[in-house]
C-alpha cells in the first residue's frame, strides 16, 4: 500500500503491541499478569509495564503517533471513535488537534491530562466483539493515510475536515449497571441516540419473565456496550452513555467542564 520508494519520512508500525493477550483474546488486562498495560509505566519489572515501556519509547521515536485499536471482546464501540488529550500546553494541543482533524472521526471524546506530554498523539478506536469488520478496519486504515497526506508523507490530496457527529468526555460519562442477576437483553445498539429515561434494555430471568429494566439517566447516546445480551450479575457494567457536550469546535482552549485544580 505504501512502497518506502514515495514515502516521505518515516513509517514506524506495530501491529501487535500486547502478543500473549492477543494470542489468548485476554480483554482489557496484559494476560501474563492480568494488570492493563499502563500509558504511563512505572519502573517495575511486571510484563504489564515492561509492555507499557516497550509502547513509550516506540512513541518517543516518532513527531506524530496514532495509537490503533479495534473494542476488546467483551465491548462493542460507536463507530469511529478518535480521544485525545488537553495539557494545556498549546504547542502539544494544537499538534493533537491536527491529528483528530486530520483523522475525520465521527465520534470525538477529549479528556483533560497532567500527565506531560512530548509526542502529540491520539487514541483510535472502533469496533468490537473479537471481529473484523471491514467498515470499521477501513476507517483506521483511511484515517492513518489522510493523516500522512496531510503531513506530506506520502502523495495525494488529503480528505477535508469534517465535524464530528458526537464530541464528549468532559463530566459527562455515565455507567449503567445491572441492578439485578439475570439475562440482560439490549434494545439499542452501540452509537444509539438515547433520550432521558429511554429503555436501554431488561434483565429478565431463566423462565424468561421481565425482572428488571434499564434506562439511560441523560440525553446523548451508548458508546459502548459490554456485549449487548448476556448474563449478568448485579453490578456488572452493561454499558457507558455520554451526555453531548454543548462546544464541538476545534479550539486549543481547555474543553467546557475543565477546571484547573
Amino acid at each position: 500500500m505504501i512502497g518506502a520508494d514515495k514515502l516521505n519520512g518515516n513509517l514506524v508500525t506495530c501491529p501487535i503491541l500486547d502478543i500473549p493477550s492477543f494470542n489468548t483474546q485476554t480483554p482489557d488486562v496484559c494476560a501474563i499478569d492480568l494488570k492493563p498495560v499502563p500509558r504511563y509505566p512505572e519502573e517495575t519489572g511486571s510484563m504489564s509495564n515492561i509492555i507499557g515501556q516497550a509502547r513509550r519509547k516506540l512513541m518517543s521515536m516518532a513527531d506524530y503517533a496514532i495509537d490503533l485499536h479495534g473494542g476488546d471482546v467483551d465491548e462493542n464501540l460507536i463507530e469511529g471513535i478518535v480521544i485525545s488529550g488537553w495539557t494545556g500546553d498549546s504547542d502539544y494541543d494544537v499538534k493533537a488537534i491536527r491529528l483528530v482533524k486530520w483523522f475525520r472521526p465521527k465520534a470525538w471524546q477529549r479528556i483533560p491530562t497532567r500527565v506531560p506530554k512530548t509526542t502529540p498523539s491520539i487514541l483510535v478506536e472502533s469496533g468490537g466483539a473479537g471481529k473484523l469488520d471491514e467498515n470499521q478496519i477501513q476507517f483506521h486504515v483511511h484515517g492513518v493515510l489522510n493523516v500522512m497526506k496531510s503531513l506530506r508523507m506520502i502523495a495525494g490530496v488529503p480528505e477535508p475536515v469534517i465535524r464530528p457527529d458526537f464530541t464528549y468526555g468532559i463530566g459527562q460519562r455515565h455507567t449503567l449497571r445491572a441492578r439485578r442477576g439475570g439475562i440482560y437483553y439490549s434494545k439499542v445498539a452501540a452509537g444509539a441516540n438515547l433520550q432521558e429515561g429511554q429503555i436501554v434494555g431488561k434483565i429478565g430471568n431463566v423462565w424468561g419473565e421481565e425482572i428488571d429494566t434499564i434506562a439511560s439517566p441523560v440525553s446523548g447516546r451508548i458508546i459502548a456496550y459490554w456485549d449487548e445480551n448476556k448474563v449478568v450479575n448485579t453490578g456488572d457494567v452493561i454499558g457507558v452513555v455520554y451526555a453531548s457536550d454543548e462546544e464541538t469546535d476545534f479550539s486549543v482552549d481547555p474543553p467546557r467542564g475543565w477546571r484547573d485544580s
